[in-house]
């Protein structure tokens, strides 16, 4: 699993729940801010 994302484009999809949402992570705890890696260029 990565803990951040790059050039991603999330297209063609349905999704029905009470709260609908998409969460982009940019890492994990300490270990996301040492990696140093945020998730950029995300098409929704």
């Amino acid at each position: 699993m990565h803990d951040s994302r790059k050039d991603t484009v999330i297209e063609d999809s349905y999704i029905s729940v009470g709260d609908d949402v998409i969460a982009i992570k940019g890492g994990w705890d300490q270990y996301g801010a040492v990696y140093g890696r945020p998730s950029k260029n995300i098409l929704i």
